[in-house]
């Protein structure tokens, strides 16, 4: 605390200036969705530096239809198994969209159409202490607009029943087809 006020302090309660406190934004990477790939993978992105990461997806296009994948990455290999997920979703056209699984990775957006005529799909996941021994969680809201102009929104969230503490990365992949030339990733981690 402090007597003089400046862009990081905030007046507190105590009539003192303090340093804010957690919950800022730190980006650890960034993916520029330049070409057609079938999957995107950060290494080296998650460590014990931050314990929550938000993963924010804009605008990026696929070409096909089908589910966005999630998987955690543990020395550089994919964690596959004992994942749960769950997804409801709502279109303008007043159509519905309910969606749960168990398998080998964490499913959302589903039933996102070929994008390639879409506006893309964006997102944002809350990827929870993915470092602790226990069930690692993520939450998902996002929306897209599909090749019919039916604009979307989704609510998903998936676990991840795994004792690993080394998790250090994730892939995105897709259930059928790629992430098509367009679009940005970026992966922050959250400050406590």
């Amino acid at each position: 605390s402090g007597t003089s006020a400046s862009s990081s302090t905030f007046w507190r309660g105590d009539a003192t200036w303090a340093a804010a406190g957690g919950g800022a934004l730190v980006k650890i990477s960034n993916y520029d969705v330049s070409s057609t790939v079938s999957d995107i993978t950060f290494d080296s992105v998650i460590s014990s530096t931050y314990k929550n990461y938000l993963l924010i997806v804009s605008n990026v296009q696929m070409s096909s239809t089908g589910m966005t994948r999630f998987r955690f990455r543990v020395g550089g290999s994919d964690g596959t198994g004992n994942y749960g997920s769950s997804m409801t979703g709502f279109r303008s056209n007043n159509g519905s969209s309910d969606y749960g699984s168990n398998g080998d990775d964490y499913h959302f957006v589903h039933g996102a159409t070929n994008s390639i005529g879409d506006k893309g799909v964006s997102f944002m996941m809350w990827i929870n202490d993915p470092k602790n021994s226990a069930t690692k969680r993520m939450s998902t809201i996002g929306a897209y607009e599909n090749a019919s102009n039916y604009h979307t929104n989704f609510n998903a969230m998936g676990v991840w029943a795994d004792s690993s503490t080394s998790v250090d990365g994730f892939t995105l992949t897709r259930s059928a087809g790629s992430f098509y030339s367009t679009g940005q990733v970026t992966i922050y981690g959250v400050t406590n």
